[in-house]
């Protein structure tokens, strides 16, 4: 993919093809105009969720994937959400109307249709820290869910539980690999 992953979310999936998605209207604006006829796009079936790009030539896994992320990342991990329906579609179905705000789309055709829980699991991704479904991960480390504990007190855990298995990140790194919204921590 030749647009480049710093500046939004990204993460691998378990069959290595890279997945980008916006982290507000602009880069979820900039990020559609410029995906490709093949590359299949998802969006929570409400607003307020990113758009994530997935190249062609992709499998079933690798969607799925992308679906839970894009719903882990949506509004709905913030109201705590149990589960969401993702839609993915061809980024040829996507469209802008004049009127539309900036990071607004709409579809036409046919749209894949899945529910995923909301359940993220963190570990290592090319030397970074990444929150991703867990069969992103041969060695998955902690398991995160939307749930009551703060945001900024579950990255002082986090970090807290990363430094026990010898992985060392800063809040900063910490915050940017998980979602907006409060949270419930697994082992």
């Amino acid at each position: 993919m030749q647009i480049k992953k710093i500046k939004y979310r990204w993460f691998y999936t378990s069959s290595g093809k890279l997945v980008l998605a916006g982290k507000n209207a602009e880069q979820n604006e900039q990020l559609v105009k410029q995906a490709k006829k093949n590359d299949i796009i998802s969006h929570t079936k409400e607003p307020g969720s990113p758009f994530c790009i997935l190249k062609d030539k992709v499998k079933a896994q690798d969607i799925k994937e992308a679906a839970i992320f894009c719903a882990c990342f949506s509004q709905g991990w913030k109201k705590k959400k149990k589960e969401m329906e993702v839609h993915m579609f061809k980024a040829d179905q996507i469209f802008k109307e004049k009127r539309q705000k900036t990071g607004t789309f709409s579809v036409v055709g046919k749209v894949q249709k899945c529910h995923v829980k909301l359940e993220l699991w963190l570990g290592i991704q090319k030397k970074k820290l990444r929150a991703t479904p867990k069969s992103c991960f041969e060695n998955p480390l902690i398991k995160i869910l939307p749930g009551k504990i703060s945001k900024e007190k579950a990255i002082d855990k986090i970090k807290d539980m990363l430094e026990k298995k010898r992985y060392k990140f800063s809040k900063e790194e910490v915050a940017s690999a998980i979602p907006a919204g409060s949270f419930e921590l697994g082992k």
